[in-house]
C-alpha cells in the first residue's frame, strides 16, 4: 500500500445519539477487564498492533511508518509521540481513544504503546509481494514480548492489546487468481499463535478489529474487478472463528471484537449526517504544508470535509468516529 504523511489536522464531527453508528457485535465471555480504572490502577497501558490505518510517528521510529524500532531503551522510554504525523492528516483512532495526542506514552493515562507499523501484513512469509521493509504483526508482537513486557511495569487487569490488522493481506492477495480461504485461515491461524503467546505473557484483554472494505476507498472504486469486499469478508470471517476458538481455550482472557467494517459502511451510507460532502475522492495535494488553512488555493475543499485523506486512508474525522464507537464499546464492556 502507498503511504504518504501531512502534518494537518482535521476536526472530527461526532454524531448525536440519535445517528450513532449500529451496535458493535462483541464477545461478553471473560471477565476482570476495566477501561479506564484511573482511580485505582496508575499504569494502565493500550497496546497497539497494526498497519498504516493505526501507525505513529515518534523521534524512535522510521519516518512514515511507526513509533519506535525498539533498538534501545531510549527509543522506547525517550520516544514522545509526534502530533498529527499520521496517515490520516490528522490524529489517528488510538489517540483520540486514549486522549495521548502527543508526548511521551508513558506520560499519558492510559498509556499508548503504538508498535503498528505502515505496509504490515500479518505474516511477511506468507504474503510474496508485501512491503519489503514492513515490519510485520508477526514481528509487532516479538517486539511487545522481548523489547517492551521485560522493562515495563504493567497490570493485566488494566492493560488492554488492540489488534487491527489484515487490511494489507487483503490489498495484497485478492488480485490473486489462485486464492482460496485456506490462505486467510493459515494466516489466522498465525494470527492466534502470536496471541497466545501474548496470553503466555500475561495479556488477557483483546480487542480484535475486522477489516473494512476496499471496494469503497478511492483506490477500490478506481479498481472495480479485483474483488476486493468478497476478500475482506471471509478474512473478517476467519476472523470471528479463529475468535471463538481462542476465547474457548483461554477462559479467563476477556475477548473483545470492534466491527469496523459496518461501521465504517455506516459513515459512509450517512456521511451528509457527520459533515463531508466527498466520500469518493480526495484532495490531490493533501501532502502540501498548507493544505489545511491554503486548501481553496489547490482546488480543495476544507480537509475536514473529504472522508479519504488519500486513495487508501480515511481522514482525521473518521478516526475520530472510530475511536468514539470504540470507546462506547470497552465502556458497555467493563467489568467495573
Amino acid at each position: 500500500m502507498k503511504t504518504a504523511f501531512a502534518s494537518t489536522l482535521a476536526l472530527g464531527v461526532l454524531a448525536s445519539i440519535a445517528t450513532a453508528a449500529p451496535t458493535t457485535q462483541h464477545n461478553k465471555k471473560g471477565h476482570g477487564f476495566c477501561w479506564h480504572r484511573t482511580d485505582t490502577v496508575i499504569n494502565n497501558n493500550s497496546f497497539v498492533f497494526g498497519d498504516s490505518y493505526s501507525s505513529l510517528m515518534g523521534s524512535g521510529g522510521t519516518v512514515d511508518h511507526t513509533w519506535s524500532n525498539f533498538s534501545s531503551n531510549a527509543q522506547i522510554f525517550d520516544n514522545p509521540i509526534i502530533e498529527n504525523k499520521t496517515h490520516s492528516g490528522g490524529l489517528d483512532w488510538n489517540q483520540y481513544l486514549t486522549g495521548c495526542h502527543e508526548g511521551l506514552p508513558q506520560k499519558c493515562d492510559p498509556q499508548l504503546w503504538n508498535f503498528a507499523y505502515s505496509g504490515a501484513v500479518i505474516d511477511n512469509d506468507a504474503i510474496d509481494n508485501h512491503e519489503p521493509d514492513s515490519v510485520s504483526f508477526v514481528e509487532q508482537i516479538d517486539r511487545w514480548i522481548n523489547k517492551l513486557t521485560p522493562t515495563l511495569k504493567w497490570n493485566p487487569a488494566s492493560s488492554l492489546g488492540i489488534f487491527f490488522i489484515g487490511l494489507n493481506d487483503v490489498y495484497y492477495t485478492a488480485p490473486m487468481k489462485n486464492l482460496t480461504a485456506n490462505l486467510y485461515d493459515e494466516i489466522q491461524d498465525t494470527y492466534f499463535e502470536k496471541m497466545h503467546e501474548m496470553y503466555k505473557n500475561n495479556l488477557r484483554s483483546f480487542l480484535f478489529f475486522n477489516v473494512p472494505s476496499w471496494t469503497r476507498t478511492p483506490y477500490g472504486l478506481e479498481n472495480p474487478d479485483i474483488p476486493n469486499d468478497k476478500w475482506a469478508s471471509i478474512y473478517n470471517h476467519k476472523l470471528v472463528e479463529h475468535m471463538d476458538k481462542f476465547q474457548k481455550t483461554h477462559k479467563d482472557a476477556h475477548v473483545l471484537y470492534f466491527d469496523t467494517r459496518t461501521h465504517m459502511d455506516y459513515y459512509l451510507d450517512h456521511y451528509d449526517r457527520y459533515g463531508f460532502e466527498n466520500i469518493t475522492t480526495f484532495c490531490p495535494n493533501y501532502t502540501a504544508p498548507d493544505i489545511h488553512t491554503n486548501y481553496a488555493a489547490y482546488g480543495c475543499l476544507p480537509m475536514e470535509k473529504y472522508f479519504w485523506f488519500d486513495p487508501y486512508h480515511p481522514t482525521s474525522p473518521v478516526h475520530k468516529l472510530l475511536a468514539n464507537d470504540i470507546k462506547e464499546t470497552l465502556q458497555r464492556e467493563s467489568r467495573c
